[in-house]
């Protein structure tokens, strides 16, 4: 195990050793340029993979879209992306593995947020439970995620649909 304390890779300096994972990897705390401390492992820090504690990709959020940060639907675009694409996501072996895509106009999140707004997405207030807050959810589940094929129902909704698709198929 290689000690991390006081290296620094790109705005991360490691500060203390944290723990060991269950695949044997040794994760850090380090101290970001910002002042916020994260958590990461090592490897991660030597290949270039962690470079801030996600400072820097707030930071270009905010000047790319001039939204929020902390906009909840930034998060749906960015893990709906996340699952169809990288391959380290957990649910990739249910979403990408088996074809399902994003439409390319969805790359871009400015075109995906007006669709959202214009299709029935309602920002959730700092009350909503999480059951009413709004999920993204695919009309025919064999086909990609494209306006035509997408339309807006709360989690609770979400988890019913599934609930009763899987009931359907035994």
């Amino acid at each position: 195990m290689k000690n991390e304390i006081g290296n620094r890779y790109g705005k991360l300096t490691g500060v203390a050793f944290d723990h060991i994972s269950k695949s044997k990897n040794a994760y850090w705390k380090c101290v970001c340029d910002c002042g916020l401390t994260t958590v990461t492992s090592g490897t991660y820090l030597r290949k270039g993979h962690t470079t801030s504690c996600g400072c820097t990709k707030r930071e270009h959020f905010k000047k790319t879209h001039g939204y929020s940060d902390s906009e909840p639907l930034y998060g749906v675009w960015e893990q709906m992306r996340s699952r169809c694409n990288n391959a380290n996501n957990p649910r990739y072996s249910t979403y990408g593995a088996n074809g399902i895509t994003v439409c390319k106009e969805w790359d871009d999140y400015d075109t995906f947020r007006k669709w959202a707004f214009e299709n029935g997405y309602k920002a959730p207030g700092a009350n909503t439970p999480k059951k009413e807050r709004m999920s993204i959810d695919r009309i025919d589940p064999s086909k990609r995620y494209e306006p035509d094929n997408c339309r807006w129902i709360t989690v609770s909704e979400n988890s019913k649909y599934k609930h009763e698709c899987h009931a359907n198929q035994t």
